[in-house]
């Protein structure tokens, strides 16, 4: 990522500054002109929106190393009666299933 890296070299860069020298950098990589600017109006317009499209991102690429398939305790808590909470992040000696 190129934000922190050039703040660190820059640290009276403006936001604009960071984005323009991020949209260059993708520019340089052969990134879609479209694209360029679809990323930088999410990171100057919508924190939350960017955070999604990022994570989007990660996970639909294949070449990410990513366990792809179900979580083994999410699929065996799938048969239990509708009403009980599921507290997945259970603390020690709590069974609260």
């Amino acid at each position: 990522m190129i934000g922190p890296k050039f703040r660190e070299a820059h640290p009276t860069s403006s936001l604009n500054d960071v984005v323009a020298a991020y949209a260059a950098d993708l520019k340089a990589h052969g990134i879609d002109a479209r694209e360029i600017e679809r990323r930088t109006q999410l990171i100057l317009g919508s924190k939350p929106a960017l955070e999604a499209d990022y994570w989007n991102r990660f996970y639909l690429d294949p070449s990410t190393k990513v366990n792809r398939g179900p979580n083994a305790f999410l699929v065996e808590m799938r048969n239990r009666q509708p009403g009980t909470a599921l507290d997945y992040a259970m603390g020690e000696g709590r069974n609260s299933i």
